[in-house]
This record gives C-alpha cells, sequence and structure tokens, in this order.
C-alpha cells in the first residue's frame, strides 16, 4: 500500500475544518430535534393531563443548542487532539530531540 502525499492551502484546510464542524453539529441538532419531535407526539396527551402542560417550541432553542453541539465537539477533539500528541511526544519525540 503506496501512501500518497496530498498538498492543501491553509484557506482550504480551515474553510473545510469549518465546513465539518458545522456539519457535526448540525447533524446532532437534527438528530435531536427528530427525538424531541417524536417525544412530543407521542406524549402530548400525556403532558396535557397534567393541567394543561404543554412542550416547548424546540425553536427557540434551537441555535444555542448548535453553539453547544459544536463547543462540545471542538473542545473534545482538541482535548484529544493534546492527549495524543502528549504521548507521542513523552515516547517518539525524546527519540528525535536527543533527551
Amino acid at each position: 500500500m503506496e501512501i500518497i502525499p496530498v498538498t492543501v492551502t491553509g484557506n482550504t484546510r480551515k474553510v473545510g475544518i469549518a465546513v465539518f464542524i458545522a456539519a457535526r453539529g448540525v447533524i446532532s441538532l437534527g438528530f435531536v430535534w427528530g427525538l424531541y419531535e417524536l417525544a412530543v407526539k407521542e406524549f402530548s396527551d400525556l403532558l396535557n393531563s397534567f393541567n394543561g402542560l404543554s412542550f416547548l417550541k424546540f425553536a427557540d432553542y434551537a441555535l444555542p443548542m448548535l453553539g453547544i453541539f459544536v463547543a462540545i465537539g471542538v473542545l473534545t477533539g482538541v482535548g484529544g487532539s493534546l492527549i495524543t500528541m502528549r504521548k507521542y511526544l513523552n515516547k517518539e519525540g525524546s527519540e528525535i530531540s536527543g533527551i
């Protein structure tokens, strides 16, 4: 198996990463929104029986939730990268630097 090097310009890579992060957030939000709508459909009669309570509109909370999902994704990605780099540098980097 041969590894083919790929060159990517800085701007293209940054835009690609931003699109990927946003897409993952939108996918997560869509999944949660679908589950919420399913719960509304299945349990609306039960909730109405408790003194006329009703479900909140999901659209009112969708944008803040999208921001939270994106933030969680970025933080876990950065955290995982830092852990991996630290392990690599402790093991292999010491041989490179001669320590």
